[in-house]
Order: structure tokens, then sequence, then C-alpha cells
């Protein structure tokens, strides 16, 4: 009898275990892995139309039955529905039938046998809705889909709503799919998405197929930056893919080749056209940009490059010599095209630059070469120090330069009033200092020293 009991409490503590491991092995798609597919179906008044076989809610009913059903294996797509014009004849309002939820085609495929058109409702309306549907917070690719047999008589403007829409950057594609007569289209639903127009049953659910294919496919893209004989650039070199519509970046990645100078290639969204960006110095841009699904496509630039280095001369010194940052513009339009640190070697395509060292004073060097394949080095005098013994007390004050040239002076630099001793690196020149007691005013009480600055030597000036 015991042997027996312990048998049982044996079988079914594995049936336990057994379904809770069920539980375990129910997919769950990671978020940023998945597809939102919203169908907004049209039930207004003229789907009761005759058309085909039936009418024409009757003949929508039983295609998308049949779709649903084909699709539920799907375990990376999440459907939601909005209808419009079933609500009653006299209300243009639009409902969220079904929410986004996994695995929720039964519910979607529950709606919509109970449909029944009212008349009331636009494509618009529901379109304009379309947005507050998505989940929010979450990277997904969403869809949208629209069902109609051909848009309403409101006065609303449409393709207002589709840009707005379109320009969110919530939704990658909206597809249209048109049922019935195509004059009732026209040329309407052009600015809406990509639309199809659906001439008979046995297209209906093909069309639904081909739109449920392109939504899920993607596309091959390979990058290449190569020089005017072909040869390719073996560096690293960010790329950006941006939305061409809406501006928005859709893709950050960074070019790379093999040992074998073979580009890396990688899956892209072919529902956007994107405005594709080589950050080189400076980026270069290619606009347009158009992919097929299940296509291979290669994409890039040509740049001759060479490099800069911006350095200083290599004087010892006994105190510390700033890490300038380096400017470095176009010079035929001034354009900056990227900062750089001092004493790092950077890429840059071949051509004139204007370089600026953010010193004190700002040292600028005009018509600067790069040419293909060699270093251009500049080496700048090292910096000086100017060291000044302020009196007691707190004192404000500046720092003026004076060109060599022409005698001008321009303020450089503020005076720290918090410093009793304050060091200043300096580039070699004149320079002029002003200092006053903030307890006091007027000009009488302005002290002023006039001192000169060498490469890499320390200068005291004393108040």
């Amino acid at each position: 009898m015991m042997k027996r009991l312990c048998i049982i409490l044996l079988i079914m503590l594995l049936s336990l275990s057994a379904a809770q491991a069920q539980k375990k092995r129910v997919p769950v798609n990671p978020l940023n892995d998945k597809t939102h597919v919203l169908l907004i179906l049209d039930c207004s008044n003229s789907m009761w139309e005759k058309w085909q076989s039936d009418s024409k809610i009757k003949v929508t009913q039983a295609v998308l039955l049949k779709f649903m059903d084909s699709i539920s294996h799907q375990n990376n797509v999440e459907f939601a529905m909005r209808v419009f014009g079933h609500l009653n004849k006299n209300d243009r309002d639009t409902r969220l039938e079904v929410p986004f939820k996994y695995d929720n085609n039964y519910r979607i495929k529950s709606k919509i046998k109970t449909l029944v058109p009212q008349g009331g409702g636009t494509v618009t309306s529901a379109l304009s809705s379309s947005l507050n549907d998505f989940p929010t917070g979450v990277s997904s690719r969403n869809i949208i889909l629209i069902i109609t047999d051909g848009i309403d008589n409101s006065g609303d403007d449409i393709c207002q709503t589709a840009r707005q829409v379109q320009t969110s950057g919530m939704v990658v594609k909206t597809f249209v799919v048109g049922i019935g007569d195509k004059s009732n289209f026209k040329n309407d639903l052009d600015c809406v998405g990509k639309f199809f127009h659906v001439p008979n049953e046995e297209n209906y659910i093909k069309t639904l197929y081909k739109v449920f294919a392109m939504a899920e496919q993607q596309a091959d893209v390979s990058l290449y930056i190569n020089d005017n004989s072909g040869k390719t650039y073996e560096s690293t070199t960010p790329v950006v893919f941006y939305d061409a519509q809406t501006g928005l970046p859709r893709l950050q990645t960074l070019y790379t080749c093999n040992s074998k100078s073979q580009p890396d290639t990688f899956k892209i969204d072919p529902l956007i056209d994107y405005n594709v960006t080589f950050f080189t110095n400076p980026p270069q841009t290619l606009s347009n940009i158009k992919f097929e699904s299940g296509q291979h496509k290669r994409i890039g630039v040509t740049a001759e490059q060479g490099f800069l280095r911006v350095r200083f001369d290599g004087k010892r010194v006994l105190f510390e010599i700033p890490q300038y940052t380096v400017s470095v513009r176009k010079a035929e339009n001034n354009e900056l095209v990227n900062v750089q640190a001092i004493n790092s070697n950077v890429p840059y395509i071949t051509g004139r630059y204007t370089v600026e060292i953010h010193s004190l004073p700002t040292v600028v060097i005009n018509d600067v070469e790069i040419s293909y394949t060699t270093s251009t080095d500049l080496a700048i005098p090292t910096p000086g120090l100017a060291v000044i013994n302020k009196p007691k007390g707190v004192f404000k004050g500046c720092i003026f330069s004076i060109d060599e040239q022409n005698g001008k002076t321009s303020k450089i630099h503020d005076l720290d009033e918090s410093q009793f001793i304050e060091r200043v690196p300096l580039m070699a020149g004149e320079y002029i200092v002003l200092l006053q007691d903030k307890e006091k005013w007027g000009h009488n009480s302005l002290q002023i020293r006039r001192f000169k600055i060498e490469s890499a030597r320390q200068t005291n000036i004393n108040f």
C-alpha cells in the first residue's frame, strides 16, 4: 500500500513539473524583435454593396478569417484592429476593438465575425486615431494596414492626416488595400501609403499575403568606402541611416571591412527610404536610397583621404601644457568639419582646410592641404606660462593680447577672482593685464602691466 502511494505521489509531482515546464516553453518574443500590425477596417454602409459572390463585408470577413488563421504561427508579429463605420449611422467615430497583445488572433477573428456596417465613420478619423494604438516605450516595427472600398466624402484632408502619421516617426509604413471598383479610389489614397487595388476575390487574400510578406522581409546591405582607383578604405567609419521622410535616425552602425577588404553585410528594413550619411571628414550623404525585400544592395562613397596631426614643437617645459582642441574647417566656406585633440592623427578627405588651435589666443593656420595617403604634420610653438601674483584682497581683471602687426588688442581671458596666484598658459607674444580691487572703483584704482610671453618659458607678473 505504501509503495503504491509513493508511486501515485511521484506521478503527481512529475505531472506538475511537466505542466510548469510547458508554461515556460510558451514563446515570449523580445519587444525589439516585434512587428506591430494595426488593421484598420472599413465598416461603412457601402460595405453592404454586392461584390463578387456576396457583399463586400461578407467577402472581407471570410478572407480576413482565413488570413488570420494562416499567419497565426508568426510569433514575432502582433496584431490589433481598429474599425470605423460600425457604431451607428450618425456617428463618425472609430474604435480600437482589439488592442495589441501577444496571441490575440482569436479575439480579432471573433470581432471580425460580429461586425455590422452602420454607415458612419471615415478612413481619415481612423487614421488620425491610429498613433494612440501602438505600444509606447518599446522598440518595434509599427505598420498600418487599411482595408477599405473607397474614401469618404466628409471633406477631411486625409493627405494631411497621413503626413502627420508618417512624420511622427512611430509608423514605419502604411499599406492600403482597396477592394471593389478602382474608380472609387482614383488617386485619393496615394498619399496615405503604398496602395494595392483588389479587383476580385481571387486576388484579395493574395494581396494580404503580399503585404504581410513585405512587412516581414528584410534586405541585405553592405557598405563600402573606396578611393578613386577602387581600393577599399580599411578603417572604421560611423554610418547613420536616416528615414528620408521624417529625418529621424533609424540605424547607427560602423563601416568596417576584414583583412581581405570585404565589407560587413547586415539587415535593413526595406519599407523605409533612407538618407545614408558616412561620417568621413567631412561627412558624405547619399539621398533617397531604396531597398527591395529579399535583395542585396551595396552602397558606399568614394573618399581619397590623408591625415592631419597638430602637435607642439617639442620644447621641454617645467609646467603642464594644456591639451588644446583643434577645429578643422573647409577652406572654401569655413564650414566646420571636425574637432580633434592635439597630437591626434585624424583622416580627412583630400583638399584644403583652415585649422584653428583653441589656445590663448587662438592660432589660425590657413590653406592647409591634405594629400592622399599622406600625413600632414603641423608643429606649433609650445605655449609659455604667465604667473600673475595679485595683492591681498579680491581682484577682478582680464588679459588682452596685442597684435604684433597692427597693435590692436583683443580680450582673451577673464581672471579668476578666487585665486591670489593665477597661472595662465599663453602663446608667445605681447600682452596686457588689467587688475582692479573689487572694493574700489574708478580709473585711478586700476593697475596695468604689459608683459611678453616666450615659447616654453615662464613669465612672472607682479602687482
